[in-house]
């Protein structure tokens, strides 16, 4: 998100995240920087075997997708 005010939307999005098993990283813009397959590997550390949702536009989208793919995440 932009902001950590987009970031707490939804306020039980933590809660849901962890009662469906999966592990949530909120991302700011302004203090974190842009997401990127390389912020994603840092972060998570063993890219294969892992899955990723993501929300952005098309282009970004390909280009996130492919920097994964590039660092292990099967398709």
């Amino acid at each position: 998100t932009t902001t950590a005010t987009e970031a707490a939307f939804p306020a039980d999005l933590d809660a849901r995240c962890a009662s469906a098993g999966v592990r949530l990283h909120r991302l700011v813009a302004a203090r974190d920087g842009l997401l990127s397959a390389a912020g994603v590997a840092r972060e998570v550390g063993k890219i294969a075997g892992s899955r990723v949702w993501f929300c952005g536009p098309e282009g970004f989208a390909r280009s996130l997708r492919a920097g994964l793919e590039a660092a292990g995440l099967g398709r």
